[in-house]
């Protein structure tokens, strides 16, 4: 039973030393009460290793980026969209803003251009973009996930990834308010099955401190 235990402790127990924080604009209660549809954009993502395996693939790493970077803009639409009628705003569905980026050849460069460009050509009133940065530790391929009654072998319970990863999400608008906001948190010592289970866990947190609840 202790072993049992200290398997699952280890499996959930992702952020060992919490730092997240949260910037709000002076004025953005105000501002916010105009606002009715938002848009998530695709995340800059970035996927390290602090020691890079043998195998490693520049190609294969930056298409894996690019996977995640969708995966994190998907998870927080769908944590978004699971408070149902929480929110005081609607959030455009996200294969919606990912065609209308891709039509007006956005999709690959956001960051060559402005706020305002970006939320006119998706006819928003505000989007939420960020960055997901990780970094693995260990990544023990070999290891398979257990079955729910199986607590009998130390090897194969062994979570087979662990690092860190920080997630960074802002709000902008299309006026000259600036950062309306900006939230930040890091996940140390973390260790999961996934990398999406990790993902999940820090975009659900996330999503609860978005300023779009009544």
């Amino acid at each position: 039973m202790k072993a049992a235990f200290l398997i699952l402790a280890g499996l959930f127990a992702v952020t060992a030393a919490p730092a997240q924080q949260i910037y709000n604009h002076p004025d953005l209660k105000d501002i916010i009460k105009s606002q009715k549809r938002i848009a998530i954009l695709p995340f800059n993502t970035r996927i390290s290793y602090k020691t890079q395996p043998r195998s490693f693939d520049p190609w294969a790493n930056r298409t894996k980026e690019l996977d995640v970077a969708s995966t994190v803009q998907s998870s927080l639409y769908t944590f978004l969209l699971d408070r149902g009628t929480k929110n005081r705003v609607s959030f455009q569905d996200v294969d919606e803003t990912n065609l209308l980026l891709k039509k007006a050849g956005m999709a690959d460069s956001l960051f060559n251009f402005s706020n305002a460009d970006i939320i006119k050509t998706l006819g928003v009133d505000a989007i939420i973009g960020g960055k997901y940065e990780i970094e693995h530790i260990r990544t023990d391929t070999d290891y398979s996930r257990p079955k729910r009654n199986d607590s009998t072998s130390t090897a194969t319970n062994t979570p087979f990834i662990s690092g860190s990863a920080i997630l960074t999400i802002t709000i902008n608008d299309a006026s000259n308010n600036g950062l309306l906001w900006r939230y930040y948190n890091s996940a140390t010592d973390y260790s999961v099955w996934s990398t999406k289970d990790l993902l999940d866990q820090i975009v659900k947190k996330a999503s609860r401190n978005l300023p779009y609840t009544k």
